[in-house]
């Protein structure tokens, strides 16, 4: 896997009112630190508030819509890298709290060195940004977040396999209604809704950092045919699998 790569990393500050309708980024992927005010996210129907400390991951081809919350203005911490460089981020929740404060020092101190303009800051940038990444892969926590990560354990040997909600319960050890109330708080999304997002999310990974046929991709991530791959692809993105080859 190519080391992380940055695209941009700045502070921002937008008025109050101010709003972003849904979009998607095609080529990277972002994060966004609330430093001060409020932050509305809507993703896939599920709307959440991030608060001053919490972290916001924007995955490429996942619509998001964004708005300022309440009377305050909103400062954020902003930084966007390039698909297929660093760790995948396709499965992670998308928004999570800043506990220990890392993920903000490590987003300050990279803003920073990539506004010196110089190949050495951007380099830096890059290693700090990959640094509150894995924070932030580290930060979530609690009783809801372990049963996301037994279900994320126990698909992602099996991607290539028709999981059923029945199983996807049976791995968490829930009954199948109790799994799928908490399975949709923990994770923001249903199980097989979730599911159906981490197969095209790999997929489009795979798409990006190998040589594999579209229709081997399709395969390996739970598709039966390139037909059904292309599809869901591109209802979900607006792109058909073949635009998501590294140039």
């Amino acid at each position: 896997m190519p080391a992380l790569a940055v695209q941009w990393v700045e502070p921002n500050r937008f008025p109050v009112g101010w709003s972003l309708t849904s979009h998607r980024h095609d080529r990277t992927h972002e994060l966004v630190l609330v430093v001060s005010g409020r932050l509305r996210t809507t993703v896939d129907g599920v709307t959440r508030i991030a608060e001053p400390g919490d972290a916001v991951l924007h995955v490429s081809g996942r619509a998001h819509a964004e708005s300022t919350v309440g009377g305050r203005p909103l400062e954020t911490l902003y930084a966007s890298w390039w698909v297929g460089t660093g760790a995948d981020p396709s499965a992670w929740e998308w928004q999570r709290p800043d506990a220990s404060g890392r993920i903000a020092a490590a987003m300050r101190w990279a803003s920073e060195a990539f506004a010196e303009g110089t190949p050495a800051g951007v380099d830096a940038a890059s290693g700090l940004i990959t640094a509150a990444l894995h924070e932030l892969a580290q930060s979530i926590g609690g009783a809801d977040a372990e049963l996301v990560r037994r279900v994320r354990a126990y698909v992602l040997p099996r991607l290539a396999q028709a999981l059923t909600l029945d199983e996807l319960a049976r791995a968490a050890s829930l009954s199948r209604r109790h799994f799928v109330r908490r399975f949709t708080i923990a994770a923001g999304s249903s199980p097989m809704r979730w599911l159906r997002a981490l197969r095209l999310d790999a997929g489009r990974h795979l798409l990006a950092t190998t040589d594999r046929t579209v229709e081997a991709v399709g395969q390996e991530v739970g598709f039966p045919d390139r037909f059904h791959f292309s599809r869901a692809m591109s209802q979900r993105s607006g792109r058909p699998p073949s635009a998501w080859r590294t140039s």
